[in-house]
């Protein structure tokens, strides 16, 4: 059975610093990233 992959397109918006990456890598990798430098 072949599932079918569905994107999605999402803005994420805040101020510096406040963990906007981390949160998307926590919800498309399903783990998060306390200490990063993504930004």
């Amino acid at each position: 059975i072949i599932k079918e992959m569905r994107e999605y397109k999402i803005v994420v918006l805040g101020s510096d610093g406040i963990g906007k990456s981390a949160l998307t890598v926590q919800f498309v990798q399903g783990l998060f990233v306390e200490n990063s430098s993504l930004s």
